[in-house]
């Protein structure tokens, strides 16, 4: 359903898939000037498909820190692995990126200092050439 918030924004959800949300969107936001322009569809954000903006560089973007276990530190007493509330840590003690939110408990619970923090890589950013303004995706 599209509504109109009091800031001069619309958006558009509670329809069901190919009900063509994004293809109206992209309708409605060409004839609009100096929009942002917001596609959160999670399944298929597929707007760039249809406004067809142009790469100018690429970028990578890096969020939260991640945890790192090191092998040749490691005495596999699991410590880590018991205390992560987001099951990051897997059986053989690797941590899994995408499900560590950087809390770093492993960090403290770890008893030979095993586990450090690094940059977690999160998504590639890609400005793109402005098509109705400015627009930001990732691969």
């Amino acid at each position: 359903m599209w509504r109109r918030q009091k800031y001069e924004a619309a958006y558009c959800d509670q329809w069901k898939r190919g009900t063509g949300k994004t293809t109206l969107t992209a309708a409605f936001v060409s004839l609009a000037e100096n929009v942002v322009i917001a596609d959160c569809d999670v399944d298929a954000a597929d707007m760039h498909l249809i406004l067809k903006p142009r790469v100018l560089e690429k970028e990578d973007y890096f969020g939260l820190e991640v945890s790192r276990i090191d092998p040749e530190l490691c005495i596999e007493c699991g410590k880590c692995r018991e205390a992560c509330r987001y099951g990051a840590i897997t059986e053989n003690l690797e941590v899994d990126p995408y499900s560590c939110e950087g809390c770093a408990v492993c960090t403290i619970v770890c008893p030979e200092g095993a586990v450090s923090m690094k940059k977690g890589f999160r998504v590639r950013l890609f400005p793109l050439k402005p098509v109705l303004g400015p627009w930001f995706t990732h691969d």
